[in-house]
């Protein structure tokens, strides 16, 4: 039967205890207990490891979430203020280049178009 990697902590712990309840002071495989615990220490140190490195992460992520927000609301702030500026305005070259439509350039009026359009009237 094939373990899957977490199933290892399961069975280092079900080995050691064992192993300690059972036979502590036997060898097996030319190890003692306290050396089989000193092989099999790496995967819990660096499951320990990787644990502490998945909160630290998640909090950057929360850390880079509330700078995002607040970076969001100065481009906001800065694209209102451009907007309403007498000297530059929704018009500028300025509040263009920042990514917005121009006033100038947008298209007025509901254009519906028809997916068949009729090619001659019936006639009655």
């Amino acid at each position: 039967m094939a373990y899957t990697l977490n199933d290892i902590v399961d069975r280092i712990r079900t080995f050691t205890a064992s192993w300690r309840l059972n036979a502590a002071a036997e060898s097996f495989a030319d190890m003692t207990l306290a050396e089989f615990e000193a092989v099999n220490e790496a995967p819990l140190r660096l499951r320990r490891e990787i644990d502490a490195l998945t909160l630290r992460l998640a909090a950057k992520k929360a850390e880079r979430d509330d700078a995002d927000r607040a970076a969001r609301q100065s481009l906001t702030r800065v694209a209102n203020s451009i907007k309403g500026s007498p000297r530059y305005g929704a018009n500028s070259a300025l509040y263009s280049g920042l990514g917005f439509i121009c006033d100038r350039d947008r298209k007025s009026g509901l254009r519906r178009k028809f997916k068949n359009p009729p090619t001659s009237l019936p006639e009655a």
